[in-house]
């Protein structure tokens, strides 16, 4: 049965849908059962807005257009599995805790220049996005970057089921996402079930030698690429030259220095850009082109994006936070030579019984240093109001108005937080 669907739908499979408000003519609707919505109540919506096909596993609607599955969801996976086994793309699969958008983006930007190539878009790495995503893939895609998320321990092995890697790296261990992993520990096991499935299917695995955390689970693993600091022993060396305002780097691990250069900033970059250089490496991808594709990548999405707001420079960083992001991203704020410098910060969301000392952590870290002001926005850091030099509001919305009517000018600002906060309220309308 999964053939003839197949067969039936393999020309439009990249415009299969789970969403009936996005969904336009000719589409195809996958209807989805979560926690709080059931896809088979849009079932007639979505063929009233004339969607070619409609997939659902429970409704009683009758129309030519209905395909009835068992399981919508069970369905979706084995679709994109069996498309993926179709075709001969390869996969390169991009987890950590930090840096995997930015490292995904880069590896896409350097890998077009040479390739065919398709990437995860937007937050499309979960469960739901990366059979999505596989089915967008077409014969001529030599490689596909994707992008794999995780919020608690098996999900990174579900998604190395669905998408049978072939390649893979993760950026880095920190602590996010610990009100489902528990602790460091627990990340650490979730993101390295990528390395376990690369190593039992005896396939490349890309490897950060300058993460300690990662370092200590290396015995583990045999087939890997190791890349890192001049000086570490690892196949790939780099050094890092600058890192404000704008990054330059060389490769040391021959005896030629190649230099590398990036529009973005700061060491949490750094790394971001030395990963995808080593992929570029292994997959035989020249110099210039790589240094093609650092050129051609800028930063947006929240994602250390540069805006210009009320004659201040603004670090908008508030796609997404966690302690271990806001420390790198603080400490590289530090290092900007500007004298007006202002810091506002969002609470970070989803760490579970460590939500209060960690919150508290990052306040330590900040006191004290050459910020002009410190704002924080959220409940989680409602302790530090009485703090000297610390404004806090308790939502964004009172920040903005009071920003409003305070705004500066000739200020470096960097607004960090989680998504849940919503910063980029404060300078985008």
């Amino acid at each position: 049965m999964l053939e003839k669907i197949y067969q039936l739908l393999k020309n439009k499979l990249d415009r299969i849908t789970t969403d009936s408000r996005s969904l336009v003519e000719g589409d195809i609707f996958l209807a989805l059962k979560g926690n709080s919505f059931d896809g088979n109540e849009y079932v007639e919506q979505a063929l009233n807005k004339k969607a070619e096909f409609v997939i659902a596993d429970n409704t009683t609607f009758k129309d030519n257009r209905i395909i009835v599955v068992p399981n919508s969801y069970i369905f979706l996976i084995d679709l994109a599995r069996h498309h993926r086994k179709k075709l001969q793309t390869k996969v390169i699969a991009i987890t950590g805790t930090n840096g995997k958008t930015t490292t995904k983006e880069l590896v896409y930007h350097i890998f077009k220049n040479k390739y065919k190539t398709l990437a995860t878009f937007g937050n499309f790495n979960n469960h739901i996005g990366v059979p999505l995503t596989l089915l967008k893939l077409k014969p001529r895609h030599e490689f596909l970057i994707l992008e794999m998320g995780a919020n608690r321990i098996g999900d990174i092995a579900e998604l190395c089921h669905i998408a049978e890697p072939d390649s893979g790296i993760i950026t880095n261990i920190g602590k996010a996402h610990l009100q489902g992993f528990g602790n460091l520990e627990g990340v650490l096991k979730a993101k390295t079930e990528l390395f376990d499935y690369l190593q039992i299917e005896n396939k490349p695995i890309f490897y950060n030698f300058n993460s300690t955390t990662l370092v200590s689970r290396i015995k583990s693993y045999s087939n890997y690429i190791s890349y890192g600091n001049t000086g570490i022993h690892a196949d790939y060396e780099y050094q890092l030259v600058k890192e404000l305002p704008t990054i330059e780097l060389c490769e040391t691990t021959n005896i030629v220095l190649t230099s590398f250069h990036s529009k973005l900033f700061g060491i949490h970059n750094y790394e971001n850009i030395i990963a995808a250089i080593t992929i570029a490496h292994h997959f035989k991808i020249e110099n210039e082109l790589i240094q093609d594709g650092l050129d051609s990548y800028q930063a947006n999405n929240m994602r250390s994006q540069i805006v210009n707001y009320n004659h201040n420079i603004i670090i908008l960083d508030a796609y997404n936070a966690n302690p271990s992001s806001m420390q790198v991203s603080i400490e590289s704020f530090i290092h900007f030579e500007d004298q007006f410098k202002w810091l506002i910060l969002g609470a970070m969301a989803e760490l579970g019984e460590q939500q209060d000392s960690e919150h508290q952590l990052l306040v330590n870290q900040i006191l004290n240093k050459n910020f002009e002001k410190i704002i924080l926005v959220g409940a989680e850091f409602e302790f530090a109001k009485p703090l000297k030099g610390v404004l806090w509001f308790d939502h964004v919305e009172s920040c903005k108005i009071w920003l409003d009517q305070n705004m500066p000018e000739g200020k470096l600002i960097l607004i960090k937080g989680s998504r849940s906060i919503g910063l980029e309220k404060l300078v985008i309308n």
